[in-house]
């Protein structure tokens, strides 16, 4: 989890091909824990309320990735 600059916290995400889960620790200072989602967990976060709105471009890129389809989750950088 990691805290935007309006203050709510947000994921940020990285995908792995391989089947290894790597540690869960932390490397950047905005970072506040880490840990591991499935696709199922992750789409139920974001079906909460308030985070749908937050995270259509990363849903929709998770599930290009199922289907092997690309997005771009490059947009605007305000929160």
């Amino acid at each position: 989890m990691a805290r935007s600059r309006s203050g709510k916290d947000c994921f940020r995400f990285v995908l792995l091909s391989g089947r290894k889960m790597s540690e869960t620790q932390p490397h950047d200072s905005d970072i506040s824990g880490a840990l591991w989602l499935t696709i199922d967990e992750f789409q139920h976060y974001i079906q909460q309320p308030g985070n749908a709105a937050r995270n259509p471009l990363v849903w929709q890129a998770l599930q290009g990735l199922s289907c092997r389809k690309t997005f771009s989750i490059i947009g605007s950088t305000k929160f």
